[in-house]
């Protein structure tokens, strides 16, 4: 059930009002993005793994729509929340996935880190029963509750699993577990609960003094299962590679989508060097962390990777 309650934020309207579903639904939070939070072409390109042509065209395309269509560019009334909440949540999540990828907080989508963050606890207000809304939220406290033990005293980014557990934020991680409990409690599972349940798993190890691969990995297979897609599959195999022995860890990133594009994403190079360096061939590994390094990464990402590539030789 929505709350009875208008959208009182105006950025918050804005992505609502751009999720038309008079629009295709892989332009809605496309459009959002560009329109509403400012990302350029090619990072929205980079962000949806597609070519800066093919973004252009998708944005074209949907401005189009909505003067060719008269689509109406107004806020939606209460009723009409439901069907665009999903573009709504995609909108978010790629949003806070631009600032997640920049440890330090160093580029030009560093807002979005409070922004997201406060966005997303203000959607959980507005529709308390949609047990995706308050997986969200949940998700992105726990990733913003590790940001504390994301750098070393160098500036080099941290892995999770290498982060000092006391430096994690509880009373964000104890938010992030209400949150998570109440959509739990709606027995209505979906990919941001199985998100939110792989970020719950990595704080786990703040109790337990162990990171539950086994777990993660089963999570993923949950989550390809209702989200199949390239940046799920790879996230799993580096979860795998863990659990399993980087053989197994580089057969499941060998098994992802074949897509060239993929070799231009900065977390399958790291991946891949992670992987090959876990498994003794240090050629690849190396090979993988030039072509990382080549992508321009963000500077905790790009201190990281040349301390990788430096213990290479």
């Amino acid at each position: 059930m929505l709350a009875e309650a208008p959208i009182p934020d105006e950025r918050l309207r804005l992505i609502f009002v751009c999720c038309h579903p008079a629009l295709a639904p892989e332009s809605r939070a496309a459009l959002s993005l560009k329109v509403v939070c400012g990302l350029s072409t090619a990072r929205l390109a980079r962000a949806f793994l597609v070519g800066e042509g093919a973004m252009l065209q998708r944005i074209t395309r949907a401005k189009a729509k909505i003067a060719g269509a008269g689509v109406p560019f107004e806020i939606p009334a209460r009723a009409a929340w439901p069907e665009r909440l999903g573009a709504v949540l995609a909108t978010l999540e790629i949003a806070f996935a631009q600032v997640y990828e920049d440890a330090a907080l160093a580029g030009d989508a560093a807002d979005f880190a409070t922004e997201v963050l406060r966005l997303s606890g203000l959607l959980a207000e507005l529709v308390p029963d949609d047990p995706e809304v308050l997986a969200l939220a949940a998700l992105v406290r726990f990733a913003e509750a590790r940001r504390p033990a994301r750098l070393d005293d160098d500036g080099a980014m941290v892995p999770v699993s290498d982060q000092d557990v006391r430096q994690w934020d509880a009373a964000m991680i104890a938010q992030g577990a209400r949150l998570l409990d109440r959509a739990a409690g709606l027995k209505k599972t979906g990919p941001y609960q199985m998100l939110a349940a792989i970020h719950g798993a990595h704080l786990s190890r703040r109790e337990t003094g162990e990171t539950p691969w086994a777990v993660i990995v089963a999570l993923y297979d949950g989550l390809l299962a209702m989200r199949p897609g390239a940046v799920t599959a790879v996230n799993r195999a580096v979860a795998v590679g863990a659990a399993q022995g980087p053989a197994a860890g580089l057969a499941a990133l060998a098994a992802a989508p074949a897509d060239l594009r993929l070799q231009g994403w900065l977390p399958w190079q790291a991946a891949r060097a992670w992987l090959c360096e876990q498994a003794g061939d240090a050629e690849a590994a190396r090979a993988a962390l030039d072509a990382a390094l080549a992508l321009t990464p963000p500077p905790a990402e790009r201190l990281f990777l040349e301390g990788a590539r430096r213990r290479l030789g």
